[in-house]
């Protein structure tokens, strides 16, 4: 994965960069809001929609982190206060984001056993329907015992 070189460099100011990393988690924190929103009412349109800005919001946000990482040395010069609202801030994230990775993973089994349930009833209409396969010699063999294949791996 190549590195963004359009990432935006944090003030030298510690209480001005960490103003900015505040900014970022806000702005990635209203995304996962909505996308959990979107999530709980199966709104698969506005998902969608919210990707891209949420992949550019994260993109941001890893950046800062690594640059505060970078600069932790400064980071005890910044204002107390400011210093405990970021920490408090990283806390309800780090709790919106394990809400939005469950959200997303239940959309995921959703998701895998619609496509189960559309496969089922594709084999059994499959199956259903009278078909007729040549043999080796060339002659009709009734298909009523064939096996049906999804193209899926149904074996564990």
């Amino acid at each position: 994965m190549s590195k963004n070189t359009n990432a935006k460099l944090l003030p030298r100011n510690p209480n001005a960069a960490l103003q900015e990393v505040m900014s970022a988690i806000q702005g990635l924190q209203k995304i996962y809001e909505l996308e959990n929103k979107a999530l709980n009412e199966a709104d698969t349109n506005s998902f969608l929609k919210l990707q891209d800005d949420k992949l550019k919001a994260a993109t941001l946000y890893q950046s800062y982190m690594g640059q505060m990482i970078a600069r932790k040395k400064d980071i005890p010069n910044a204002d107390p206060a400011m210093r405990n609202k970021l920490k408090e801030m990283h806390k309800d994230f780090s709790e919106l984001s394990e809400k939005n990775l469950v959200a997303i993973e239940r959309m995921q089994r959703c998701t895998e056993m619609l496509g189960n349930t559309l496969r089922n009833a594709a084999i059994r209409s499959a199956k259903s329907q009278k078909g007729y396969n040549y043999g080796q010699n060339g002659a009709f063999s009734d298909s009523k015992k064939r096996g049906i294949s999804s193209g899926v791996s149904e074996t564990a």
